[in-house]
């Protein structure tokens, strides 16, 4: 084989482990991610609302983003000491290293094959748990993480309720509101703020879903569908949610699967530089 040759194989395998350390900075940004984007941190509240294992999302969602961080830092640990062994030409630099892109890989099979499972087996009842949570629980004080990843929601997804807004007319939220006579402007609150038309108002230490503007808070509180049109999100959240969803659990399966392949093309030219280095050189 013309690319099993010594100076080939130790060609290839630095050159694999640039991609290497690059998948491993990934990974740290990554967990990083996780732990500044509250984006993350209240889908996942939503996605994990019916999980009898998951009783403070925000904290399992650190632990998982510290987790990647960790698992960054030992890849690109492992990439420069594959360098070195592959540089040095040491046999057993370049044994340990083979054995831990093994287990490597072995975590990533993982990772894209639980991507797969949980892109076949969605939770298709989670919308109908979520609706039923939102009719019954949502603007509730003791319901506040859940108040506010809804309310996050439909900030940023443009959208009103679960199904839709229709999913406001039946809740305690709604009922609440109009037998405590809540108001704004002397406009009769039935649907949160979120749910309409913005003025985007930056600046200050309070982000726009937390204290909203609406553009025409009037229409979008109406129930009249002539008025509300154009004031108010039409489109449920858990559509939107699905498709934010499928989105990056295809980007999950694809990159553990591109990097599986990576480890394999490494492991064979970091195999073919074992055998074409002399004896007397780990003497």
């Amino acid at each position: 084989m013309a690319c099993c040759g010594l100076k080939c194989s130790k060609a290839f395998v630095v050159i694999f482990n640039l991609f290497f350390w690059v998948s491993g900075c990934a990974f740290v940004a990554l967990g990083g991610l996780f732990l500044m984007d509250e984006t993350y941190q209240h889908y996942f509240t939503l996605f994990t609302i019916d999980s009898p294992y998951i009783d403070e999302p925000a904290k399992c969602l650190q632990i998982a983003a510290l987790a990647i961080i960790g698992f960054g830092g030992f890849i690109i640990f492992v990439g420069f000491f594959g360098c070195c062994g592959s540089c040095q030409e040491s046999k057993c630099m370049l044994g340990i290293y083979i054995f831990v892109l093994i287990l490597i890989s072995l975590v990533e099979v993982a990772l894209g094959l639980a991507g797969g499972y949980f892109r076949v087996y969605f939770p298709g009842h989670l919308g109908t748990t979520l609706r039923v949570k939102l009719e019954t629980d949502y603007g509730k004080p003791n319901h506040d993480v859940f108040s506010k990843a809804i309310n996050y929601t439909q900030y940023e997804l443009k959208c009103c309720g679960i199904m839709n807004h229709e999913d406001y007319v039946r809740s305690g939220f709604t009922n609440n509101s109009i037998s405590s006579h809540n108001s704004k402007n002397g406009v009769q609150i039935i649907r949160p703020l979120q749910c309409c038309e913005l003025r985007i108002e930056w600046g200050g230490d309070v982000e726009p879903w937390e204290k909203p503007n609406p553009k025409e808070l009037s229409r979008c509180q109406s129930s009249q569908n002539s008025e509300y049109t154009g004031a108010l999100y039409d489109n449920g959240c858990w559509m939107l949610l699905q498709e934010w969803y499928f989105e990056r659990n295809l980007i999950l399966i694809a990159v553990s699967g591109g990097l599986v392949l990576l480890q394999i093309f490494t492991i064979i030219f970091s195999i073919c530089e074992i055998r074409n280095i002399p004896d007397y050189e780990e003497q």
